[in-house]
């Protein structure tokens, strides 16, 4: 009776076992497969972090491994722009305040000096121990960024060649209501 019980109890502990492994490898598929990089942060009562898991997306965003990452967490603050890292930093108090997901947008430099924009989504929880702990995902947003400066300059030079036309212009939106009349108007109408 003592020799079943122990080979029930060794096959039920290698079913856990086994389920633990296949939990384990369907996490690092699932993140893997999630564009950008996933993570979980902790910043510790002594105001050091710790980078527990990030997923190997980060690669592909800031050029550095994520086992790396993980052994060397300080390197992740190291790669924000100077000028984003109160950004970065006024999100997470937010995010461990709050306990709301938190949005923020700043600017990274890659491991090989290329400047490129992030997206970075998180919540956060404060544990008994006095650990917040981070979970989130950043996204590389650059080429977005990219076609909103040019559409900004767009509009920009769209407006100024509007601004200084010698003929009256309107723009008239799709229901033909009038949103722009420039300001040759008064010179040929009077008004």
């Amino acid at each position: 009776e003592l020799y079943e019980k122990a080979q029930t109890e060794l096959a039920e502990r290698k079913r856990a076992e086994t389920a633990l492994i296949e939990s384990r490898e369907q996490f690092a598929m699932m993140t893997e497969n999630i564009p950008g990089a996933v993570y979980r942060l902790i910043l510790n009562p002594n105001n050091s972090i710790s980078l527990p898991y990030i997923s190997q997306g980060v690669k592909d965003i800031i050029g550095l491994d994520a086992q790396e990452l993980m052994e060397h967490p300080q390197q992740l603050l190291e790669v924000i722009d100077s000028q984003d890292r109160e950004i970065f930093y006024k999100g997470f108090q937010e995010c461990q305040k709050t306990r709301k997901a938190t949005h923020r947008e700043y600017r990274i430099f890659t491991v090989q000096g290329q400047l490129k924009w992030i997206r970075d989504d998180s919540r956060a929880f404060r544990k008994a121990s006095g650990e917040v702990i981070i979970d989130g995902v950043f996204l590389d947003i650059t080429d977005r960024k990219k076609a909103e400066r040019a559409l900004r300059e767009s509009e920009q030079r769209f407006r100024s060649l509007i601004e200084n036309a010698t003929d009256l212009t309107a723009i008239l939106d799709a229901e033909g209501v009038l949103k722009y009349v420039s300001p040759s108007v008064k010179r040929i109408l009077g008004y």
